[in-house]
């Protein structure tokens, strides 16, 4: 509901049921709030600690980035991704009862990881941003520096990746990552030298299996 108006000047999201009339904002509105009245409770069942990241996770969203930042400035995506960070923390929380070291590393790799991912989309659908008035980096500056900003965002990324390696010392989950953000650094290095659409498509497609390979090797490590 918080999005129809800019969604509908957006051909990316024009399909959608609420700018279709199929859902209107009073139902989008009271779905949305029961999900996450659910999902705290449901977060109270493993423990209070569970429940206040899930708290934390939609009111950043909802909140600090959707109302307040994605209208008005280019920081919108970079202090919004502590929302997914508030969600990592939440299911660690939910499984051990606690708030690490190792769960920090894991909420702050996915916080930076967030804006290269983003700005990767906005990238490829410029245009759609623009004509939204959403002030995302690649809408304010040029193909060249916006891809310039998510080579850097992703590089600064990947030493989180690994440095979680190191400190639950497993060398499959090295191994792993290693390999993974030396592609994802090739293709933010692509992206750098042909900032196009199809590049920044690339680099958007291939940023969340990024994220995946790294969670399930870390899964992985932890079950062996």
């Amino acid at each position: 509901g918080l999005e129809i108006e800019r969604d509908k000047k957006m051909k990316r999201t024009s399909n959608r049921p609420t700018v279709r009339g199929e859902v209107n904002k009073v139902e989008a509105y009271s779905v949305g709030s029961i999900f996450i009245v659910i999902g705290v409770l449901l977060g109270f069942l493993a423990n209070p600690l569970t429940a206040l990241f899930i708290a934390l996770g939609a009111f950043i969203y909802v909140a600090i980035y959707s109302l307040w930042l994605k209208p008005r400035t280019w920081w919108n995506i970079v202090i919004g991704g502590f929302a997914g960070s508030a969600a990592a923390w939440a299911g660690f929380a939910a499984s051990s009862g606690s708030f690490s070291i190792l769960s920090f590393l894991l909420g702050f790799l996915i916080f930076m990881w967030t804006p290269g991912h983003f700005w990767s989309l906005a990238l490829r659908f410029r245009d759609d941003y623009k004509n939204a008035e959403i002030p995302m980096l690649p809408v304010l500056t040029d193909e060249k520096t916006a891809a310039k900003a998510i080579a850097i965002s992703n590089a600064l990324m990947v030493p989180f990746a690994l440095l979680i390696g190191l400190y639950v010392g497993g060398l499959i989950y090295m191994v792993i990552a290693s390999l993974a953000s030396a592609l994802l650094i090739y293709t933010s290095i692509k992206l750098y030298t042909n900032p196009t659409k199809e590049e920044a498509w690339e680099s958007f497609k291939l940023s969340s299996p990024y994220l995946a390979i790294i969670l399930i090797a870390l899964i992985i490590i932890k079950l062996i």
